[in-house]
């Protein structure tokens, strides 16, 4: 009777009690093949993650420091700019000579800045006692162009204004 028993269970409601699956049926190459996908999702993510702390700690400091480099770089081209522009020039691009006079008895020529213009020669003119003054533009080789003696622009300007 015991084996008439045994018998008497459908075989299917054996298999729903049993854990076990064989090896080579699809419901363990599918939990394998997820089992797969979930490690190759998760490592992904850890990789993105740790790539996101390292650009944190190490890029996002570097990037900082650069764009305090380039403000430093943009206000040292300012001042050179600057500098430039309060300086005499080069002899190829000409520079500017303001010469003060006292009719016949006595003349002073002084090379000024690019930045000086007619009206600060005339001035520096009246503050040496001069009666009029010159401008004139000194170039490579010797060249010298010289203005009227009534403050007029020298022929080859070399920036007066």
């Amino acid at each position: 009777m015991a084996s008439a028993g045994a018998a008497a269970v459908p075989p299917d409601r054996n298999r729903l009690n049993d854990t076990t699956e064989p090896p080579d049926s699809k419901g363990g190459s599918l939990s394998k093949l997820m089992v797969a996908v979930i490690s190759a999702v998760s490592a992904i993510v850890v990789a993105f993650i740790t790539s996101y702390f390292q650009y944190q700690t190490q890029i996002a400091p570097t990037k900082t420091e650069l764009e305090k480099t380039q403000s430093q770089l943009g206000d040292t081209s300012q001042q050179l700019r600057q500098v430039q522009y309060n300086s005499a020039g080069t002899l190829q691009e000409g520079q500017k000579l303001c010469r003060v006079l006292q009719g016949r008895q006595w003349r002073d020529s002084v090379i000024v800045p690019k930045s000086w213009n007619v009206t600060l020669c005339h001035d520096y003119a009246l503050r040496l006692g001069g009666t009029a003054y010159q401008l004139g533009c000194i170039r490579e080789g010797g060249g010298i162009a010289l203005g009227g003696e009534n403050g007029t622009i020298p022929e080859n300007n070399c920036g007066w204004n």
